[in-house]
């Protein structure tokens, strides 16, 4: 398979997860705010992203007020002046949090496929891509139901929180994290992930 078909194949999936909006996106500028702009997060802004050129986000609220996609943000606060060897500890601890919660996604129906997991540096995203769009307050019902069965319940937020205009901005992966200087990216194997590697 050659680079360009390689890199067709991850934006397949990586929109599958990322489900968002496909009339209005979100470009990172200079400043770093994120402004929206029109058009899906097509196939070359992925290549932007993945390439650094440009870095972009996705709103999840669509005109019927459904979201497809619900993420848990799981990162390490807080982490302000704390050193790489500081934070390795708590990611660790971390890494058992998102195993508890992925357990019990899969309790609940949800298969591992629609499960994809981000490791942005300073904790973890967890994507949940729904099969069905589901009506805002019925994503957030779901999104609390599993947080709290996994014991989470003060731990982390989670997405769609916003549910008005276009819903929550969320950035996407693959970007260079500002406070650790390393590339975000998506972990195949979360048993045997260390994040000190």
């Amino acid at each position: 398979m050659t680079d360009d078909n390689l890199l067709k194949r991850y934006y397949q999936l990586f929109v599958r997860c990322y489900c968002g909006r496909h009339d209005i996106a979100a470009q990172q500028h200079k400043d770093g705010s994120f402004k929206p702009i029109s058009g899906a997060f097509t196939h070359e802004r992925f290549l932007e992203q993945v390439r650094q050129t440009n870095v972009y986000g996705i709103y999840n609220l669509d005109d019927d007020g459904k979201v497809a996609f619900i993420m848990y943000d799981m990162d390490v606060f807080p982490r302000i002046k704390e050193t790489w060897e500081e934070l390795v500890p708590k990611l660790r601890a971390k890494t058992e949090q998102v195993q508890a919660l992925i357990t019990t996604l899969g309790e609940l129906g949800i298969a591992p496929d629609q499960v994809l997991v981000e490791f942005p540096t300073v904790g973890y995203h967890v994507v949940l891509s729904l099969s069905d769009a589901l009506p805002v307050r019925q994503a957030k019902a779901f999104g609390r139901l599993a947080r709290n069965q996994a014991g989470l319940q003060y731990e982390m937020p989670f997405y769609p929180e916003e549910v008005s205009g276009h819903g929550d901005m969320v950035r996407l992966p693959l970007r260079l994290n500002n406070f650790t200087l390393h590339r975000s990216n998506f972990i195949r194997d979360l048993a045997s992930f260390d994040p000190a590697s």
